[in-house]
């Protein structure tokens, strides 16, 4: 049954300005557990220039009183919140302990909470919350039963011991899938690229039995990770990241639980590069539907000179895909032309990433990371005040993520084009169905409050105006 769409005047912002701290940047993860609201927030850490590299010096990024460019000093504890909708009140469930750090005394063992997933194990009584941090010692799960207390479970075995984290979840064959993401090198850091891309599961996360269900990368070394786990019909689906050829999408079923791996598709669906990575994949009504990106919006890419947007396909059960929105372009498959008739990111290429896809109501809703305010915000701060204006203008226009919905996956309608109305939320990082409304968690750009007056990352709940307790005030738009 298709319910009621959802329109920018039917979300109201119930957290901003990350959580009173405008260092908590990034809402990367969410879950509802126990008729609440998780927020899982990232840190973004100090800089000591403009262009904040993806490999970060330990010191910098996880001290807990970093030193900054200017010499002022920032707490860099992740963080977790719980959010009560019966009350509309926010809790403080978790800030990251401190560890010793052998040279750099006590320091922040968690910077951030990157995924989250309900799932109950064979030795969990009930359904609990497991997290995965982005923390100093490599890879980490953590495991709540009540929503208050956090502890960590055992660690997979061999293959990712220098892994920094968990980047997806997928709860399959009764089992707890994962795959590690980035790695630690010395006093370096990289955030995305894993040492060995390997799918792990456990029947017990709790009790720490863990296997590995994939051959390293699927027998190609230039799968450098495993973005993004999801189920569909009766089988798993894995997307890779490849910055050689473009992504892989591997599927499998299982045979006496035994993962029988399969490449459906490769070559970034034959865009190459441009198609690097996969953030996100959603089953939707009889098919999956696949968003595409580039790491860092394309930072750092051969493509960086070259905007290009994100692409959806949509991903039949038997392999057959088409193209939903995209370049036209001749495949291994036959000519491919968007069945929505737009081009790269909703005919926008500053939306270089497609990051979350959600099915809400009978309705797909696709969240989006936009780069195209990065170079005006760069501009905004070093150009003189007469120019200001001219720039807080084109901000105004071209800021913000994107939201689109659609009732077929196939004809697609905007909700908002700039981040309703902050148009330093340049990523809708997070996205989650709930039974109060459609929650997004928002990412903001680094000095985004001295442009749009706020800073932070924001949480924006969407329901139907009836249920709701507030009236939201209509939002501005490109459109």
């Amino acid at each position: 049954m298709i319910g009621r769409k959802l329109a920018a005047r039917d979300f109201v912002r119930i957290a901003d300005a990350g959580f009173g701290d405008p260092h908590n940047s990034r809402a990367q993860s969410l879950a509802w557990f126990r008729d609440r609201l998780f927020v899982g927030v990232t840190r973004h850490p100090p800089r000591r220039g403009d262009d904040g590299p993806e490999l970060g010096r330990w010191s910098p990024d996880i001290r807990i009183t970093s030193r900054t460019a200017r010499g002022r000093y920032v707490d860099q504890r992740g963080e977790i919140w719980r959010y009560d909708p019966d009350t509309d009140e926010w809790e403080q469930a978790l800030v990251s302990p401190l560890v010793e750090l052998p040279g750099e005394g006590r320091v922040p063992r968690d910077a951030g909470y990157r995924r989250m997933v309900v799932f109950q194990g064979s030795s969990d009584p009930a359904p609990a919350l497991y997290v995965s941090s982005l923390s100093i010692g490599g890879i980490q799960i953590l495991r709540s039963t009540d929503g208050r207390r956090f502890t960590p479970v055992p660690r997979p075995g061999p293959g990712a011991e220098n892994a920094w984290s968990f980047r997806t979840f997928a709860v399959f064959d009764r089992r707890l899938h994962t795959s590690p993401a980035g790695r630690i090198d010395g006093e370096f850091i990289e955030r995305n690229d894993a040492d060995a891309s390997l799918v792990y599961s456990s029947a017990d996360p709790a009790g720490g039995r863990w296997r590995v269900d994939n051959k390293p990368g699927f027998g190609d070394p230039g799968n450098l990770g495993i973005y993004e786990l999801a189920t569909f019909r009766d089988d798993l689906y894995a997307a890779t990241t490849n910055s050689c050829s473009g992504f892989q999408i591997w599927r499998t079923d299982v045979e006496g639980h035994r993962y029988r791996w399969r490449r459906v598709l490769s070559e970034g669906a034959t865009r190459g590069v441009a198609n690097e990575g996969v953030p996100t994949m959603c089953a939707f009504r009889d098919a999956l539907y696949v968003g595409t990106g580039r790491q860092g919006g394309g930072a750092g890419t051969p493509l960086r000179g070259a905007c290009r947007g994100a692409e959806l396909i949509r991903l039949g059960p038997e392999g057959h895909w088409d193209l939903v929105v995209g370049e036209p372009r001749n495949t291994h498959q036959g000519s491919k032309t968007p069945l929505s008739g737009m081009g790269p990111g909703f005919d926008n290429p500053t939306n270089t990433q497609i990051l979350e896809l959600v099915e809400h109501d009978g309705w797909l809703y696709a969240g989006t990371g936009n780069t195209g305010s990065v170079p005006l915000m760069l501009l905004q701060r070093h150009c003189r005040r007469r120019m200001r204006r001219r720039v807080d203008v084109a901000l105004a226009q071209r800021g913000g993520f994107e939201l689109w919905r659609s009732r077929d996956g196939v004809d697609w309608e905007t909700v908002t084009d700039v981040g309703f109305g902050s148009v330093g939320s340049n990523s809708a990082a997070s996205m989650l169905s709930t039974p109060p409304g459609l929650v997004i968690g928002t990412g903001t750009l680094p000095g985004a409050a001295a442009i749009d007056g706020a800073s932070g990352c924001e949480i924006w709940l969407g329901r139907r105006r009836e249920t709701s307790p507030r009236t939201a005030a209509p939002l501005p738009g490109r459109r």
